[in-house]
């Protein structure tokens, strides 16, 4: 409850949307490459620490 309000609250403040954008203009045209490394941090996170079930609200935003 207290993870999926501070998502909103950064959302409404467009926080997010802003850093997302930030990060993309920073790779240019390795957007692929971005994409990778996001999920490679998701799956390691949720295979080697097991903490899978805490990571699902983040998996929308790679």
């Amino acid at each position: 409850l207290i993870i999926g309000g501070s998502f909103a609250v950064l959302e409404k403040t467009g926080v997010l949307a802003a850093a997302i954008a930030k990060i993309v203009a920073a790779v240019g045209k390795r957007k692929y490459l971005l994409l990778c490394l996001i999920t490679l941090f998701f799956m390691l996170f949720g295979s080697l620490l097991g903490i899978l079930e805490e990571i699902v609200p983040l998996v929308p935003l790679a």
